[in-house]
């Protein structure tokens, strides 16, 4: 498999060591083997940089995203919360609903109770699909995995969820606070 050119952090390129070299190859070969065997791949961020020798810090909360959508003329797809395993189960059940040509679009909302998820996340019936305007600075794997550089993203939906009672962050009295779910194009990895 081709690399990019020079790889690169939210701070900018780096200058690859072999431990790095070696990392990033097996990351590679595993995104490839995810997204041939089931579509996607999901990446998780937010529970410690993998790299070797990293010592970044983490920063806000966790989020999961999606390389694979892009090779089916869709965006990725980028989630707050609420687990990893929830993440998991919404992104394979869309991934079965856009195969079949339902793209997602902006502003829509996806009721989760018509998807086979339910079982496991009865604490957020609707998701809101909406344009993440900076991909480039969040979406690093998905970007490598298409050998796109950052300026060149490819696109991403974010699904904000909204709590129990059908109310999203932007609402009065929801009871997810927007720490734990940034609005799209207020925060990067």
């Amino acid at each position: 498999m081709s690399t990019p050119s020079t790889p690169s952090t939210p701070s900018g390129p780096f200058t690859p060591s072999p431990a790095d070299i070696s990392w990033l190859d097996q990351s590679d070969a595993m995104v490839t083997a995810n997204v041939r065997r089931y579509g996607i791949h999901i990446t998780f961020v937010g529970s410690g940089c993998a790299r070797p020798g990293c010592t970044c810090e983490d920063s806000g909360p966790a989020f999961a995203y999606t390389t694979g959508y892009f090779g089916l003329n869709h965006p990725e797809l980028l989630m707050f919360g609420p687990s990893a395993t929830a993440c998991g189960r919404i992104f394979n059940e869309l991934l079965t609903l856009v195969i079949r040509g339902q793209d997602l679009l902006p502003g829509q909302l996806v009721d989760l109770a018509e998807l086979d998820v339910t079982p496991a996340i009865t604490d957020m019936p609707l998701l809101y699909v909406e344009q993440v305007p900076n991909p480039g600075e969040i979406v690093f794997e998905a970007n490598r995995f298409y050998q796109r550089p950052r300026e060149a993203s490819v696109p991403v939906y974010q699904l904000t969820r909204c709590d129990n009672q059908h109310r999203f962050p932007w609402d009065d009295g929801c009871t997810i606070p927007l720490s734990e779910q940034p609005r799209p194009g207020t925060f990067r990895a």
